[in-house]
């Protein structure tokens, strides 16, 4: 599995027009990492864990059954209930809980479970458990075909800048008003492409290579997909015997108002998908689970910077570390929704 680095020129036309790039670039933007999902979390999990260069960093194989609040101080968590491979609990001491569960948003049911989200209040106008979630369901099917392109077919293929100096070949996005199909191509994991066709409320998108090449030519859209781009497309031809597909009927997006909840434990939040679950149509999730992280690591960071004499004082240094975590989190990725 590779993942490449490369300027972040993602080839996105909304509608049929691509985007100027930025001059605050100087004409070439940023670099950023390209790869199939598989493999951008393969390369960090060897990063973070196979490089020894975080020794206190340790991985526990286990499945998270609960959380359980401090007897001292019910304002806190002060244990994670694992289950571990053998079929055994365990209650381990936790600091600080991050909810990393994904689109299972599981960190609702642990809450409740625990005696949270309940006002304590009298007129407290905050939003128990039940009501946080509001979602939508956007329809959107999707079906990847994936090739393997060879050395000589990559070397001939008519893509601008070439195959190898490329991660994104061509995305075209619907204009919202006029169509309901968007098609995507990219270069990832090395020598493979794969051609997403999506839509939402419509039939089942093709499953050939040529129902493909239809899917394109089908779109209706301000300004036509360029004609290198069927010629790409119909040269795929020559690697479809190694061709694959998967078709997915993509889930409601759903969003977590956590920001609004009451009676929150003070050192546990959520990131990622276990927040927000955003239509993939538009290509934001890692985005936005990138900008949890780097919330996360401005506040702790907040914490480990305060004066020395601040450090050592018998105060919480996760004192309203929740609240706060939402707020600034809330304030970054709401407009995705």
């Amino acid at each position: 599995l590779i993942a490449s680095v490369l300027p972040a020129e993602v080839k996105t036309a909304f509608g049929g027009y691509l985007p100027l790039t930025p001059r605050e670039y100087g004409g070439v933007l940023p670099k950023t990492v390209y790869g199939s999902r598989r493999g951008v979390e393969t390369l960090l999990r060897r990063l973070v864990l196979g490089e020894g260069l975080y020794s206190n960093i340790e991985q526990i194989t286990g499945l998270v059954t609960g959380i359980l609040s401090d007897p001292a101080d019910t304002s806190r968590v002060s244990k994670v209930s694992v289950r571990s491979q053998s079929g055994s609990v365990v209650d381990m001491v936790a600091t600080l809980v991050v909810d990393c569960t994904g689109p299972s948003q599981l960190g609702l049911k642990w809450l409740k479970t625990a005696g949270y989200g309940i006002p304590t209040v009298p007129g407290d106008a905050s939003l128990t458990l039940d009501t946080l979630r509001i979602q939508y369901d956007q329809k959107l099917k999707v079906v990847t075909l994936r090739f393997k392109v060879s050395t000589s077919l990559g070397n001939r293929l008519p893509i601008p800048g070439g195959f190898r100096n490329i991660a994104t070949v061509y995305n075209c996005l619907a204009d919202w008003t006029l169509d309901s199909q968007n098609i995507y191509a990219q270069r990832v994991d090395g020598d493979f492409v794969q051609v997403l066709c999506c839509n939402w409320d419509g039939p089942k998108p093709p499953q050939t290579l040529d129902g493909a090449i239809g899917f394109a030519r089908s779109m209706r859209i301000n300004r036509p997909i360029p004609d290198w781009f069927f010629q790409f497309l119909d040269m795929l031809h020559e690697v479809e015997d190694t061709m694959t597909f998967s078709y997915v009927r993509v889930p409601p997006s759903s969003y977590v108002q956590y920001h609004k909840a009451a009676n929150l434990p003070k050192n546990w939040i959520a990131i990622g998908d276990s927040v927000m679950k955003i239509n993939p149509a538009d290509g934001q999730g890692c985005a936005k689970a990138t900008i949890g992280a780097a919330t996360l690591n401005t506040l702790l960071r907040s914490i480990a910077l305060k004066p020395q004499e601040m450090r050592h004082d018998r105060s919480d240094p996760f004192d309203d570390f929740s609240r706060k975590f939402f707020q600034v989190q809330k304030d970054k990725i709401e407009s995705l929704w």
